[in-house]
């Protein structure tokens, strides 16, 4: 398939998905309304700066409308969607989360109290491996 009729493709399902009709889309961009047939007619992209007001207004990527992706999301989405999944946990969560971890891990004694010394240790290698326990949290593991 040629690449510029794929995009053209693109161009108007993304326009019919955004409820708008591709002129409408171009006017908005500043763009002549004429773009997009010219691409068909002469089989040619436009200029990168026509093409990234283009994927800026329709809310994609360049690499999605040049075919070199399907994942039409930007950046911004992606990290935004990345956020809402990092929400902290409310300290009595937090405290639930531990306790089953330490208990696991044999670290409490039959009530469930912390021994000393494992209170230590924890201490101690959350403070010198706190660069890597960031990392994986970051990475969400």
């Amino acid at each position: 398939m040629d690449d510029v009729k794929e995009m053209v493709g693109r161009i108007r399902a993304l326009t019919k998905e955004k409820g708008t009709t591709v002129n409408k889309m171009l006017v908005s961009c500043g763009l002549g309304k004429s773009l997009i047939s010219d691409m068909e007619a002469r089989s040619s992209y436009p200029t990168v700066d026509k093409l990234a007001k283009i994927s800026e207004h329709l809310d994609v990527t360049l690499d999605f409308l040049l075919g070199r992706t399907d994942n039409k999301d930007t950046a911004e989405k992606l990290q935004t969607q990345e956020s809402k999944l990092k929400k902290p946990l409310s300290d009595s969560r937090a405290a639930e989360v531990l306790q089953v971890a330490f208990v696991k891990a044999g670290l409490t004694d039959e009530n469930g109290m912390l021994y000393e010394d494992s209170a230590k240790v924890i201490s101690d290698f959350i403070l010198t491996n706190s660069d890597m326990l960031k990392k994986l949290v970051g990475n969400g593991i």
